[in-house]
């Protein structure tokens, strides 16, 4: 049983969810970043997905870390498995492959209390499996992030509802290893269905059921670690990838739509659409993809039916097609 110190209040129990599935080599860094955090009330729930490379010996180490095994079902079920396990009023998830700083929950934490934000998400640093630092300040990239008004904290930007609404309904800037949210906003949790995108729908459920506030701050306060084996590594198969994101978008559209205005909807829908035509570009310049290629063209020009220029986008994606494959 936790020991909690008598200064500090049961109500700042944070749970941390990790889910974790074949990385023997990289989860005992990711834990032990938990454990060092400087907040003092942390509960650790690790969720192994059916490994099969000796990840299971390696959480053995960790005697005070609440530990469930289940078959491979994903990454969203795993995070879901976590979630009922956790007794905490706020919740945090780290992917096993990340490492957070020792500041990133009592700082996530206090932006909370300050702020009165429903979530508060923070930047990152990427690196390489050398240890090489390949990008730092993500957040700061975003065009559509900085060109909502946000008032200032501290370190931290405070976005309003509506501005958080605006933003999470197009894009997710907040990746799963990046935030803390209130638990008592979370109503159904994590989705078993995405492959890419469950930190998005478990952030836009509690955006369109609850309409908070959230808070974000460009300094990195945790490390993202790419291998080529990531889930959502941008380097990785750019076929795979957009695939990924078409299967999505199209379950984020059918979980949401009823729940979305009519400008939600159009930007959703010519994302998707987007992401078909980005598809059939990529399986044009993979050798023996052209069937493929056609079928997705057809199916980027079919949906643009019910968007606009259809015929321009039938023109442009068979150019893309046939050009790249004579």
């Amino acid at each position: 049983m936790t020991d909690f110190p008598k200064s500090t209040s049961r109500g700042d129990l944070i749970s941390v969810v990790i889910p974790t599935y074949n990385r023997a080599s990289l989860v005992s860094d990711a834990i032990e970043s938990a454990l060092a955090q400087t907040h003092p009330l942390v509960e650790i729930v690790v969720v192994d997905d059916g490994s099969t490379d000796g990840t299971l010996a390696v959480l053995s180490r960790y005697p005070n870390v609440k530990i469930l095994h289940q078959r491979n079902q994903g990454q969203g079920a795993a995070r879901q498995a976590g979630l009922a396990l956790a007794t905490g009023s706020f919740l945090a998830t780290l992917d096993s492959d990340d490492i957070w700083l020792p500041d990133f929950l009592s700082d996530s934490l206090e932006a909370l209390r300050k702020s009165g934000a429903g979530f508060a998400f923070s930047n990152w640093s990427t690196i390489s499996p050398n240890g090489v630092e390949v990008s730092e300040g993500n957040l700061g990239a975003l065009g559509y992030l900085a060109a909502e008004s946000a008032e200032e904290s501290g370190s931290w930007r405070i976005l309003a509802s509506r501005a958080t609404r605006s933003i999470f309904t197009r894009h997710c800037p907040a990746p799963s290893s990046s935030f803390l949210v209130r638990r008592d906003l979370v109503t159904n949790g994590w989705m078993t269905g995405f492959r890419i995108s469950d930190d998005w729908a478990f952030l836009l459920e509690i955006i369109l059921d609850h309409g908070p506030s959230c808070a974000y701050q460009l300094e990195p306060l945790w490390t993202k670690r790419i291998d080529g084996t990531n889930i959502c590594d941008r380097h990785a198969d750019p076929v795979r990838l957009a695939e990924k994101e078409i299967h999505d978008l199209s379950l984020l559209l059918q979980q949401f739509g009823s729940k979305l205005d009519h400008s939600e909807l159009t930007y959703l829908r010519r994302r998707l659409n987007s992401s078909r035509h980005d598809l059939a570009h990529f399986q044009a310049l993979a050798p023996g993809s052209r069937r493929r290629a056609v079928k997705s063209a057809l199916a980027a020009c079919q949906e643009s039916m019910t968007v606009q220029n259809a015929a321009l986008l039938a023109k442009n994606l068979m150019r893309s097609v046939f050009g790249l494959r004579r």
